[in-house]
């Protein structure tokens, strides 16, 4: 599909309610006021105080629909945004391409929502994400036909369930996700937490290994007993999940985390929140809600087909070598490794968020406007970063471990290949050992 057909589908597809690049679709019974999302009826407080995901770099249309999820919702524009932004890069999976020399970027992002509890993370993602929910359910519709037509004697592993969303899933099964669904795959968890925490339960999982590798979209090969070996190629997969300030510590403070460059993946978003507002969440439109799913649907036909590349303008390109200028100048300038391992990042995230953006725009090349536009998301995203860690190790002091915690430390960093060789070096029992062990 050419760029003019998916900008067509994109904004003509909104024709009844956001007419074109200058689409307002407003409601008509509750129509958006712009302060309806910084402040409560009262405007004794706002939502936001000073930090704010930038949305003036998306199309007309499409920033519409942020404000009036926002104001519907009474959500921070920063969550609703964050959604918008998981679904264009999901719309389009890999079937969307930016190359930059020898390097293949997807328009892919992990999202981290985080507000402390009462701030309505979840039911922005949830409700922006209701297009791919539906085709879930007409996906699992069709696969259980499929095998009702089959016979006895038939492989039943030929047909499968083709699933966009995953939730509360093992490693496993997310691999088996990845072999059936290698376009577009997104996980969603209403609290990271809870996905962190099976990190380490069991020695030697590689399921941290394996999550690194999608984000990179490196393949890997995945090897059990008794199990069909599986080889997982150019993997595909967006993270979108809340998380409350007061558990960043035990989480993303984890010090296998913190050095291993899981933190750095992430996008923070970590809005300036002050007290939650008194106004009451009212019915989504019918004509916004209805817009905004023909226009995920129409992202996902326009990226079904052929893959696409989207290239940079000459303007995109100046803006993106200098912007690289400038982190290397700030790696340059700390001796924080943390740090240094967070800005070396925002190289690729320019480049995902860019093509995300574009997807919005229609496809095609990227422009030097747009690109400005990624770095100013960048930016927010630094900051929010910034924030995060802060949090993460505001209250972290030196502290002395114990034999089991040391015991299971050496066995997450080493191959150890006896227990009870270890057990002699350290002069305990190979029961200790085990007992450790099984405490993770």
């Amino acid at each position: 599909m050419t760029q003019e057909e998916r900008t067509r589908h994109s904004a003509g597809s909104m024709s009844d309610d956001c007419a074109g690049g200058n689409a307002q679709c407003k409601d008509t019974q509750n129509p958006v006021n712009e302060q309806e999302v910084r402040q409560n009826d009262d405007g004794m407080f706002s939502l936001h105080q000073t930090l704010q995901m930038p949305i003036d770099g998306l199309p007309v249309y499409v920033q519409q629909i942020i404000k009036e999820y926002a104001a519907a919702l009474v959500a921070p524009v920063d969550f609703v945004a964050a959604a918008v932004l998981v679904a264009a890069a999901t719309a389009a999976g890999k079937n969307c391409k930016v190359k930059t020399g020898i390097y293949t970027n997807h328009p892919s992002g992990w999202y981290a929502l985080v507000a402390p509890s009462g701030f309505n993370k979840s039911e922005p993602v949830k409700q922006v994400l209701l297009p791919f929910t539906d085709m879930d359910r007409g996906n699992y519709l069709r696969y259980r036909a499929q095998l009702e037509q089959l016979e006895d004697g038939d492989n039943r592993d030929a047909v499968h369930w083709e699933q966009i969303i995953i939730s509360d899933i093992t490693p496993e099964a997310r691999n088996q996700a990845l072999m059936h669904n290698p376009v577009r795959l997104l996980s969603y968890c209403d609290e990271l937490q809870g996905m962190m925490n099976n990190f380490c339960r069991y020695n030697k999982s590689g399921e941290v290994e394996q999550l690194l590798s999608i984000w990179s979209n490196a393949g890997y090969p995945v090897n059990r007993k008794k199990d069909i070996p599986l080889c997982i190629t150019d993997p595909y997969m967006n993270i979108i999940g809340g998380i409350q300030p007061s558990v960043l510590p035990s989480t993303f403070g984890k010090q296998l985390l913190m050095g291993n460059g899981w933190n750095h993946r992430f996008l923070y978003v970590y809005p300036e929140l002050d007290k939650i507002s008194k106004r009451k969440p009212r019915e989504m439109s019918p004509r916004v809600h209805d817009a905004w799913h023909r226009m995920v649907n129409n992202w996902v036909r326009s990226y079904s087909a052929v893959p696409e590349n989207c290239t940079l303008s000459d303007g995109a390109r100046q803006v993106y070598d200098h912007y690289c200028d400038l982190i290397i100048d700030e790696i340059n300038a700390t001796d924080d490794d943390y740090r240094r391992g967070m800005l070396s990042k925002f190289k690729i995230h320019i480049l995902r968020l860019a093509a995300t953006v574009q997807v919005m725009h229609g496809g095609g090349e990227i422009s030097g406007e747009t690109m400005s536009y990624c770095q100013r998301l960048c930016d927010y995203f630094i900051e929010c970063a910034r924030a995060v860690h802060e949090d993460i190790t505001c209250d972290q002091q030196p502290r002395t471990i114990g034999n089991e915690e040391f015991i299971r430390e050496i066995f997450r960093r080493y191959d150890v290949k006896s227990q009870s060789a270890l057990a002699d070096a350290m002069g305990i029992t190979q029961p200790a050992i085990s007992k450790a062990l099984k405490k993770q």
